[in-house]
């Protein structure tokens, strides 16, 4: 039995080995602890040799991006480091490269920078690179620097000298030659929002297909600081950080960027576009800034060797933490209160999470190899220097047993931080990178994590011993009897050294702490770095999730009652055994953590910047680099279809298959063909285990590397033609693109096929498209017909049918907006029918010009006699209005009879008119009001009208000239007469014209019109001209003379007419 128990004492040492306990460091009343995550290997780059602005690793375990110059660079005005980047002086250029790498080294891309000098770089959201160069040009690159956007600031800006600038998540803050701040935003207003927004299936996580074009920058002018010299150092935060961290009673407008200058003569101003703020703290002059990941606290580390750390929301109040901070070899020399400090041995402040900074320190203040310096809350500081790096091949690179005690020979020792003695690997220096949970420490050989120890983690894994912590004097972790889950633990590890009733008992004096240690421990397993500690957590979770399935099964066989749980165990404190205690989602949370930490991803992610980052955010990240194995193994980690991955593998075959092969020896050859792209991307696309895959999107991509063929066949997939027909339109295969949208009945699309076609092609090509799709034809024809009538014009005369042409210029004629342009086009539609009736070639208006063959149908575009009636009636159309015009004129300032024209057949048209006001003068002569029948008696009547108002109008001359011009018959003129007359109440015109001769129409009409007045007495004068008895006889009823007749009647001995009149009578 002590033998087992020295075994488990001895396990829980190896895990507390593992986890680097004896490495914890103990600040205040937090734990901070460095976890390997890599063996790094950065070949030939010292980080003490790159300046800071010139080095920029992307949060949440991005990509590091490096300029390696020919030549160092100055930093702007002679600064330590802090957020200020650039320089006006000498600095990398010619032979510069711009760098791209992940956190264990590996070179993702490289990209000679022949253009100006950059000033500086770093990382907007969504892991896009900008990078600012002195000729005032702003790019911003993908993780693989391909160009996704370029600006160019103004011509005015670049005069002034740019300086420096800070990189925001959304933009670059630009400080000029004349120490005015300008913001420059970088992202498109869709491109905004957090990094695991965006789902990977959306265009962000597409590699750039085409080269963006230069762009004017929008430099936004923040208030002028008035500064005498350049800023000692820089911070910034964008927007909504800068709104959630306003000063209590700022203005609704200060939602903006603010800015933090620390200035040469020790002012900290806070500038705004609003105004500038003197912040009134005293230490300064600072020679260091540095924001919290939250934006809430801002640090600065004075000249004097003084570290600040005040809240953003009030710099009124004392300083949350004032304390003297000191290099390394100050210390040496005689304590941080006594050492000398100077601004040059610093190199860079970071915040490690948003409740500790760290420091790095230059190579020679720090007494022969760079080391940091870790301030936690309350001032405490401690020395943390560098790692020895980890050993080639301890757990593939990924964090694991190898990266901590047992590189040091067995002891468990995980590199003791307090000391350093003999654990520096004495190459370059170390990138620190502020990350949300903790700091990135970045050194050729090593990437590590360094964060605060959760509770749940102390608790789990316990204390090997006070001196194990913090070297004694700092306390301890928690006891194990204070710990449920560290005593599961260690019944884990007793049931694991053959102890079972060790366990046992271990278990059953836990109780009702059950089930919260089994959550402690599936937690702490999401926080650990080493694989076996993360094991080793994850089989006490499961051994307490066991334990109380048992207790679960042992009550329901005694008492059969008790609540059923996710497993169809009953717990006997009435929790469902197997509950929400995040064992299952720990180990898909750990699962997909070490995807992330794949050698191929080298995302150097702690767990709770993995739940930051998102489902969405890794497999963005993923993709970017070309790991499609390890984004669709994290597709179904998550439970998420894996189309969007086949998706980008797709585009990324076909991006490489556009590059060309080398041979053997290096020559350049041919492409993959078609055929060959096809047979590697289909299958796999098109597999019955395959999701929805847009094959839109995968053609698009082989459009942009310029396989237009290959794009089309791939599109022929497309099962959905709202994605078919805008690609095929956008790869100009008019066609297809027409037919596609034809046979899907959507008239959108349709719309959008014909009317880019017609913009693309030429006439003649187009009226041949249109041909081969009777039913756009006849959408197009509708369309035009209420839009675009020119159109619908010459579309006929493209198809060959100039008979339906010659129609369409009638019909527009008497759209024109004066007279004089119908006239025109009367006149040359009058031409064109008539050399269609001739079967010559004609023109229709605009030069468009028509062959006529050997006649034919109207269908098939014939004129022959259709055609020369349609020119008689055009030859017609024209003359009346002439005449029309004329009568306007004739009849300026005359007015008919009082209530003629109410009482004109006619009223409704002539709605409105009487005395021409001045604009319808106007209009008739022609200076081009627009058409409007009110106020015209003639124009835009018909020829019936015409004649009845030049009798309303005393113009009998005129209308007889217009009965023999269009050889009106004698009836209908003589209707027309009678009835204007009548309605002028002229009825010794009525009987004049009675007397002129025998009337065409009979006197009925003549009897008609009397009545239709109320003038009976006029109407019996025309009942003896009328011809027959009978008629005689109903008008004289009509009139109300039913004596005369019966007598009529009688005389004619008509039984039947006398009975009629009797009938009559009655009614």
């Amino acid at each position: 039995m002590a033998g087992q128990r020295s075994e488990e004492n001895g396990a829980i040492g190896s895990l507390q080995a593992a986890a680097g306990m004896r490495g914890w460091s103990r600040l205040a009343d937090r734990y901070y602890w460095r976890q390997s995550v890599f063996a790094a290997s950065w070949p030939g780059l010292d980080f003490d040799a790159v300046e800071p602005h010139h080095a920029a690793g992307a949060p949440l375990g991005g990509a590091v991006a490096i300029v390696r110059p020919r030549e160092r660079a100055t930093p702007y005005g002679g600064g330590s480091g802090g957020e200020a980047g650039g320089g006006a002086g000498g600095g990398a250029h010619g032979g510069a490269r711009v760098e791209v790498r992940a956190s264990t080294g590996a070179l993702i891309a490289s990209l000679p920078w022949a253009r100006a000098r950059p000033i500086g770089l770093g990382w907007l959201e969504g892991e896009r690179l900008a990078i600012l160069s002195d000729d005032g040009s702003v790019r911003v690159l993908s993780v693989r620097l391909a160009l996704l956007r370029e600006l160019q600031l103004p011509d005015k800006l670049v005069a002034e000298g740019l300086g420096a600038c800070v990189v925001l998540p959304a933009g670059v803050l630009v400080v000029t030659g004349r120490h005015r701040l300008h913001y420059v935003p970088c992202l498109a207003a869709s491109a905004a929002g957090p990094p695991g927004a965006r789902a990977a299936a959306g265009a962000a996580a597409r590699p750039a297909l085409e080269r963006p074009v230069l762009r004017e920058a929008l430099a936004f002018a923040l208030a002028d600081p008035r500064l005498e010299g350049p800023p000692r150092a820089l911070a910034a935060l964008d927007a909504p950080a800068a709104a959630a961290c306003a000063p209590a009673g700022a203005p609704s407008g200060a939602a903006c960027v603010r800015v933090l200058v620390a200035t040469r003569s020790g002012a900290l101003l806070s500038v705004t576009e609003q105004g500038v703020t003197d912040e009134l703290v005293s230490g300064g002059p600072f020679c260091a800034l540095a924001l919290a990941p939250n934006g809430r606290l801002l640090a600065a580390i004075s000249d004097g060797g003084a570290l600040f750390v005040w809240s953003m929301a009030d710099f009124s109040r004392p300083p949350l933490t004032a304390c003297r901070v000191a290099p390394p070899a100050a210390r040496a020399a005689g304590g941080a209160a006594d050492g000398p400090f100077r601004s040059s041995a610093l190199r860079q402040l970071v915040w490690c999470g948003s409740d500790a900074i760290v420091i790095s320190w230059a190579p020679g203040a720090a007494g022969g190899g760079a080391a940091l310096t870790l301030v936690g809350p309350g001032g405490e500081a401690v020395r943390l220097p560098r790692r020895r790096a980890a050993r080639p091949g301890g757990a593939a690179g990924v964090a694991g047993a190898g990266g901590y005690g047992e590189d040091g020979g067995g002891d468990g020792d995980g590199g003791d931080v307090g000391d350093g003695d003999g654990d520096d690997d004495g190459v370059g220096g170390v990138l620190c990178v502020c990350e949300p949970d903790g700091a990135r420490l970045l050194s050729a050989r090593t990437c590590e994590l360094l964060s605060a120890v959760g509770g749940v983690t102390v608790a789990a894994l316990g204390s090997a011993g006070t001196s194990a912590v913090g070297g004694g004097a700092r306390g301890g972790t928690p006891s194990a009897s204070s710990s449920a889950a560290h005593a599961l633990l260690r019944a884990s590890e007793a049931l694991r050294a053959g102890d079972g009733l060790r366990a046992d008992e271990l278990v059953r004096a836990l109780g009702g702490a059950l089930g919260e240690a089994v959550a402690a421990c599936a937690l702490a397993a999401r926080e650990a770095s080493s694989e076996c500690v993360q094991l080793a957590l994850l089989r006490a979770a499961a051994l307490g999730r066991a334990a109380m399935d048992g207790r679960a099964l042992a009550q329901r066989a005694s008492s059969g009652v008790g609540g059923t749980g996710a497993h169809g165990a009953v717990c006997p404190d009435g929790a469902a055994a197997g509950a929400d205690d995040g064992a299952e989602a720990s180990v898909r949370h750990l699962r997909l953590l070490r995807a992330a930490r794949a050698p191929d991803a080298g995302l150097a992610l702690s767990g709770a910047q993995l739940r930051e980052l998102g489902v969405d955010g890794l497999l963005n990240r993923l993709l970017a680099r070309g790991c499609h194995f390890l984004a669709a193994r994290a597709c179904a980690l998550a439970g998420r279809p894996h189309g969007p991955v086949l998706e980008h593998w797709a585009c990324a075959r076909i991006a490489l298959a556009a590059a060309p092969v080398a041979d053997a020896a290096g020559a350049a050859g041919a492409r993959a063909s078609d055929d060959e792209v096809l047979a590697s991307v289909l299958p796999r696309l098109q597999a019955d285990d395959a999701p929805a895959v847009s094959f839109a999107a995968v053609a698009h991509a082989a459009h942009a590397h310029g396989r237009r063929a290959l794009a089309a066949r791939i599109l022929q997939h497309e099962p959905r033609a709202s994605q078919q027909v805008p690609l095929l339109l956008e790869m100009s295969l008019y066609a297809p693109a027409l037919a596609r949208a034809a046979a899907s009945h959507e008239p959108d699309l349709v719309h959008l096929a014909i009317l880019s076609a017609r913009h693309a092609l030429g006439a003649d090509e187009f009226a041949a498209l249109l041909g081969a799709q009777p039913t756009a034809c006849a959408l197009y024809a509708a369309y035009c017909a209420s839009q675009d009538r020119p159109a619908l014009r010459a579309l006929h005369v493209q198809m060959g049918r100039p008979l339906d042409a010659a129609r369409c210029a009638l019909r527009d004629a008497y759209l024109c907006a004066t007279l004089e342009e119908r006239m025109r086009a009367l006149a040359a539609a009058q031409q064109t029918l008539l050399a269609l009736d001739r079967s010559q070639p004609l023109t229709l208006g605009g030069g468009i010009g028509i062959g006529i063959g050997g006649g034919g149908g109207v269908g098939g575009g014939g004129g022959g006699s259709a055609g020369a009636h349609l020119a008689r009636e055009a030859s017609e159309a024209l003359a009346l209005l002439r005449s029309q015009i004329d009568l306007e004129l004739a009849t300026d300032g005359v007015s008919p009879p009082d209530g003629a024209l109410e009482r004109s057949p006619y009223r409704m048209a002539a709605s409105g008119s009487g005395a021409p006001g001045a604009s319808a003068r106007v209009f008739v002569r022609g200076v081009g009001a627009p058409p409007d029948p009110g106020p015209f008696r003639f124009i835009d009547t018909c020829l019936s009208h015409t004649l009845h108002n030049c009798f309303l109008f005393a113009q009998a001359r005129r209308a007889a000239k217009l009965r023999a011009e269009f050889k009106v018959p004698d009836k209908r003129f003589w209707h027309i007469r009678l009835t204007a007359l009548a309605h002028c109440r002229d009825w010794e015109a009525i009987d004049e014209l009675a007397r002129e001769r025998k009337s065409p129409v009979g006197y009925g009409p003549f009897i008609d019109a009397c009545l239709e007045m109320g003038e009976a007495a006029e109407g019996r004068k025309y009942v003896p001209r009328l011809g027959t008895p009978r008629e005689k006889a109903t008008y004289l009823v009509r009139l109300g003379c039913a004596a005369e007749a019966r007598e009529v009647a009688v005389i004619a001995k008509d039984a039947e007419l006398l009975e009629s009149i009797a009938r009559k009578e009655l009614r």
